[in-house]
């Protein structure tokens, strides 16, 4: 099976400070990433923030251009395309952002926040749209009055839900959820959680699910991705990076999870030390000042991503 999404050597670099000056440096937010998102799969994409996941998807969406590397969506190759072609795409690929109050208009109502792919798109007559509304409403768990209500009227869960309503509008086969459910309380987090792999499930959609958190990560996802300064460190099924995580950076990720039971303790100390500057990148392995298992080969050469078992690994040490 062909997969659906392909991103092959993924780059992106922001030139920092004057043009003019002497101390002009380049911010590297993603550098060199490599996946491929099979047809009704979910891919987890984890890390800490700053790490470069958001910018990764943004990339994909072309939101952002990228400085060197290919995106492939069924095939076509969306480096290179025009505004024009790009529109015809993008009707097959939406995005859910974290903050659902930010990214909802506050001067339109739900049913007109909804509805606005469609006539982007020119999808339907206005009776048709919104006849496709109220379904929306029904299908994410709200009721069709809603359509008249303003964001501001609106839980949190509830605007998720809206956001999550548009993503759906145009009938996408890809949907980027980017920390969909960071914003929520846990209870409603379960929720949201719930629906989207329901609709995944009614649907055929295939997924990507952003999130720092990988006991959520791994809740929704067939495949996660580990990312650690701009590059993926670990990659594999979700079972298996979450219950046998081979890179030190990812066992690391899963000590700082929250226990249930205060009087247990993880053998690994949660990360302590921030990450790095992408403007100042480690040389060698990119983690190896905040590596347990640092050797003097890890501070001068860079690993690259290698089977190790079921996952793929980038570490020397393993």
């Amino acid at each position: 099976m062909n997969p659906l999404l392909e991103v092959q050597g993924l780059i992106k670099y922001y030139p920092v400070g004057s043009r003019f000056s002497a101390q002009r440096r380049t911010l590297r937010a993603v550098d060199g990433i490599d996946l491929t998102v099979q047809p009704g799969e979910t891919l987890g994409l984890v890390g800490e923030s700053g790490c470069g996941k958001s910018t990764t998807v943004r990339l994909i969406m072309r939101l952002l251009e990228p400085t060197a590397g290919r995106i492939l969506f069924d095939g076509q190759d969306m480096s290179s395309m025009s505004s024009a072609q790009l529109k015809v795409v993008r009707r097959r690929m939406q995005i859910v952002f974290q903050d659902p109050f930010a990214s909802l208009n506050p001067r339109k109502t739900a049913g007109r926040i909804i509805a606005d792919p469609l006539a982007i798109h020119r999808i339907g007559s206005a009776a048709e749209r919104r006849s496709r509304v109220q379904d929306l409403l029904e299908r994410v768990g709200l009721d069709r009055t809603h359509a008249e209500r303003y964001p501001h009227e609106f839980s949190g869960g509830q605007r998720q839900r809206i956001s999550i309503a548009r993503a759906l509008a145009c009938s996408p086969q890809l949907i980027v959820a980017d920390e969909p459910v960071s914003a929520l309380d846990v209870s409603i987090q379960a929720q949201v959680l719930n629906l989207l792999q329901e609709l995944q499930r009614d649907l055929a959609l295939t997924m990507i699910f952003i999130s720092h958190d990988l006991s959520v990560v791994q809740y929704v996802s067939d495949r996660i991705a580990v990312m650690y300064l701009g590059k993926i460190v670990e990659l594999g099924p979700s079972q298996a990076i979450y219950y046998h995580p081979q890179h030190p950076y990812t066992r690391s990720l899963l000590s700082a999870i929250p226990l249930p039971d205060p009087t247990r303790r993880e053998a690994i100390p949660p990360l302590e030390s921030e990450l790095p500057s992408p403007m100042n990148v480690p040389s060698g392995c990119r983690f190896h000042p905040r590596c347990p298992l640092a050797t003097e080969r890890c501070r001068h050469e860079s690993p690259e991503l290698r089977p190790v078992g079921t996952t793929l690994v980038a570490c020397h040490n393993v």
